[in-house]
């Protein structure tokens, strides 16, 4: 039969095992309170975040806390809102965090990013501080504010499709 002693023992290891941890698609773990995030690294392609059920920026090097979303143009976190976002015709409306964009149908549509750039094709949108390249379907970066955003500068993005 188990003392008392062994049971707490046993109760802390059967706990600290219960503390779930996050596995990253290459078989990496993200113990306890963190999410695993993939990065640009070839050596390192995925991290953990300090945070539970963070949200992953797409420049893959920062995280936001879950109830934020990344700012594309920068490593800022903005509090995502519930509120939908009204359009300028004062009847569309498109989700918290998305950016009303005319359509070449002349409704208004929804781009899942927040402040983003409505292209002129009217179907495409890119995150702010890039400019849609139509040619290429591709975002460019347009702000250079740190040595390192300099570097990643020439990276492209990919434009999002508007709902």
């Amino acid at each position: 039969m188990l003392c008392l002693s062994e049971w707490l023992l046993l109760a802390i290891v059967l706990h600290v095992a219960s503390v779930e941890a996050d596995r990253c698609p290459n078989g990496d773990m993200c113990e306890g309170d963190t999410t695993c995030c993939a990065t640009d690294s070839h050596q390192l392609p995925f991290r953990c975040c300090p945070y539970v059920d963070a949200v992953c920026c797409s420049d893959r090097q920062h995280c936001c806390r879950k109830g934020y979303s990344c700012d594309p143009s920068g490593d800022r976190c903005v509090r995502v809102s519930a509120d939908p976002v009204l359009c300028p015709d004062g009847e569309s409306r498109c989700p918290a965090g998305a950016t009303c964009c005319l359509m070449s149908d002349q409704r208004w549509g929804c781009c899942p990013l927040r402040d983003a750039v409505c292209c002129s094709d009217r179907v495409h949108c890119c995150p702010r501080g890039t400019q849609c390249d139509l040619q290429t379907l591709t975002c460019l970066r347009t702000e250079k504010r740190h040595w390192l955003l300099e570097m990643l500068a020439e990276r492209r993005l990919g434009p999002v499709r508007m709902t």
